[in-house]
């Protein structure tokens, strides 16, 4: 069957496919986890190599007549299997091969490094019980960053612990990163590799102040995850899209320590919880009109954890909250009478 002369075809009808398009193909559309599709060229045509169609080196493929190319599909990517390049022979001898542009020398590369390739990819798939940190940078894109973030979200099993790490930087973001859906056995810590404590003088800073939107996103997560050592600063308009520096929804269990919250426009809460658990202590929040907030909240502790500002109207803010602690959590003035508020449940201040 020939392939849609398309920049993004549809591959859902065969897996087996000649190509003669002269549209760069970029993404290929329709196919399911585990799909593999064979190409073969009776064109000269080009595979883009690009966040979707992962290909051997990070380089385009320029197939010619008679060259072929197998990819599978993970669920996210098409990823290089195998490539075979097939010159027409234009005599009986060796030397009578037709090469152009290279092809033998991309081919032994591709030789050389496609197994350790397709080896990495399927212990990621595969995973089973392997601890793994994920190192984050500042020289990192917005998307890049979310990216790192969503490829591991589905390799949590088998008690497996992951760690996302932000390595020392300034990372100015436009959007919140979201921690999305991370489910399964394991443990997902979100960390910093400054061990500082709350102090306001860390080298990994989350810095959302000039895109005035929340730093992190964590929803629907059923696995426990801890988020330590990061400092944030952030602000936002309105509580529209936002309602806080770091929002906790549908999870089963996030805790936060040693982390340094600010808002600079007094708006919002610096940690929100919706429907959510978990127990924040050895934290510094700043500004805000509530240092944490929640809706629905239930068994959160807050220990060691002052507003050390007089800008937020309450440390704590729940609207629904049951089975709340608060230990050594007063505001400036050594007074709890301002410290939390709560429409109800068992509040032990």
């Amino acid at each position: 069957m020939n392939l849609e002369n398309s920049a993004t075809p549809d591959i859902s009808e065969s897996s087996t496919y000649v190509i003669l398009n002269t549209i760069t193909i970029i993404d290929l559309l329709n196919g399911n986890p585990d799909d593999i599709r064979y190409f073969t060229f009776g064109a000269s045509s080009i595979i883009a190599s690009n966040s979707i169609i992962r290909l051997q080196g990070g380089l385009n493929f320029t197939g010619l007549i008679g060259d072929t190319l197998v990819l599978l599909y993970d669920g996210t990517n098409w990823l290089e299997i195998s490539r075979s390049l097939n010159p027409l022979s234009v005599g009986g001898d060796l030397d009578s091969y037709a090469y152009d542009s290279g092809y033998i020398i991309q081919e032994i590369n591709a030789l050389k490094n496609s197994t350790s390739v397709i080896q990495n990819k399927l212990d990621l798939i595969n995973m089973t019980a392997i601890d793994i940190t994920v190192n984050l940078n500042d020289d990192m894109t917005q998307a890049e960053l979310q990216e790192e973030i969503d490829d591991i979200s589905n390799i949590i099993s088998d008690n497996a612990d992951i760690t996302i790490n932000f390595t020392e930087g300034d990372y100015i973001l436009s959007a919140p990163l979201e921690i999305r859906d991370f489910n399964g056995d394991g443990k997902l810590y979100i960390t910093s590799t400054d061990d500082s404590g709350f102090s306001t003088s860390k080298i990994s800073v989350l810095n959302s102040l000039l895109n005035k939107t929340a730093l992190l996103k964590v929803i629907n997560c059923s696995i426990p995850i801890e988020i330590s050592a990061i400092q944030g600063l952030y602000s936002l308009e309105n509580l529209t899209t936002y309602q806080g520096g770091i929002e906790i929804i549908n999870c089963a269990k996030v805790d936060v320590y040693s982390t340094y919250i600010e808002s600079n426009e007094k708006i919002g809460s610096n940690i929100y919880y919706e429907n959510s658990s978990g127990i924040v202590y050895d934290t510094y929040i700043k500004n805000g009109n509530q240092g944490i907030c929640s809706s629905h909240m239930s068994n959160v502790s807050i220990e060691n954890c002052d507003d050390y500002s007089i800008a937020p109207n309450y440390g704590i803010a729940s609207i629904k909250g049951s089975i709340i602690s608060l230990w050594d959590s007063e505001q400036p003035d050594g007074s709890i009478d301002d410290t939390l508020t709560s429409g109800g449940g068992v509040i032990n201040a």
